[in-house]
């Protein structure tokens, strides 16, 4: 793990990954770039040994309505991580996900659609630990993404993700 503190990279990760907006004059041009770049590189500390947590503060960082080009260091740094990891930060990251541009989010939570079965059991199961209210509201940025244009308007993608209630699956019968 190349992060030594891992309290102190997720807290700038957070301050700096609310990319500071064009139209935004309350922060200095030479402060706003500094953030910038300053975000890439934490985001390009991760290795994706760093579990579920960071995973997590990954997806919580992306803030910004335009990221200039930011998050594609931090989908880079989502893609180093295992699928079964990735898949429980992104039940830890539900509140974010759910708070994001319906369009980010679907286009986050696309490798785990894509994984393979177990991954998907697992990220299921995950989120039937989270209350009602947010499995809903996960539920709804789901459905949005299988619809026509969605990130999971596709055969491979589509009714895979589900954040509960779901019936028990042979591989559950057999544990």
């Amino acid at each position: 793990m190349p992060i030594d503190d891992f309290d102190a990279w997720r807290s700038e990760l957070l301050a700096t990954g609310n990319i500071v907006q064009d139209a935004d004059d309350s922060v200095p041009q030479p402060e706003a770039e500094r953030r910038f770049h300053r975000y890439r590189e934490l985001a390009d500390l991760v290795d994706g040994t760093e579990g579920p947590k960071a995973v997590a503060a990954l997806v919580s960082s992306m803030q910004a309505r335009h990221d200039y080009g930011a998050y594609q260091a931090t989908h880079s740094a989502l893609s180093r991580f295992p699928l079964a990891e990735l898949a429980r930060g992104m039940i830890l990251a539900a509140p974010a996900l759910v708070a994001m541009s319906r369009d980010r989010a679907g286009e986050v939570l696309l490798p785990v659609a894509l994984a393979e079965t177990a991954i998907v059991e697992d990220f299921t199961h995950a989120a039937a630990d989270l209350d009602q209210q947010m499995r809903d509201e996960l539920a709804a940025v789901i459905a949005s993404q299988e619809e026509e244009g969605g990130w999971f308007d596709r055969p491979r993608a589509r009714g895979r993700l589900r954040v509960g209630p779901f019936e028990a699956t042979l591989a559950d019968e057999l544990r």
